[in-house]
């Protein structure tokens, strides 16, 4: 017999049912997948993770939005003031003013967001 073989064969007959060793296997395995989720998300609540990514994923999409719609604005802006339309050019001004504000909001937010190994934000909700 081999070796591994031979040695669990003398630890199941030892008294240990070769179903406590699958149990205690098993308990061990999800004990660790459980530490893993906390070491790395800071919790151990699988909807708790998938409502961060999902917010996060959310965050992402206005943020890529509202920096396509700075890109517009820029043009628009730019083509405004070779046509000679300074009052067109000076509302685009404003409006792009706008939008860097909601981009430094929402970059404010990602920031939150950023880091995966479980370390809490200020004013982040603990979990």
């Amino acid at each position: 017999m081999h070796a591994p073989a031979a040695a669990f064969t003398a630890f199941s007959t030892r008294g240990v049912s070769s179903f406590t060793v699958c149990i205690l296997v098993l308990l061990t395995i999800t004990l660790f997948i459980l530490l893993l989720l906390r070491l790395c998300f800071g919790t151990i609540s699988i909807p708790a993770i998938w409502a961060r990514y999902e917010k996060k994923a959310k965050l992402e999409d206005a943020y890529a939005r509202a920096y396509r719609r700075r890109e517009d604005t820029l043009y628009h802006r730019d083509w405004a003031k070779s046509r000679g339309a300074f009052a067109e050019a000076k509302r685009m001004e404003q409006e792009l003013e706008g939008v860097e504000a909601e981009l430094d909001v929402l970059d404010d937010k990602l920031s939150q967001y950023s880091s995966i190994d479980g370390e809490k934000q200020e004013g982040e909700k603990q979990i």
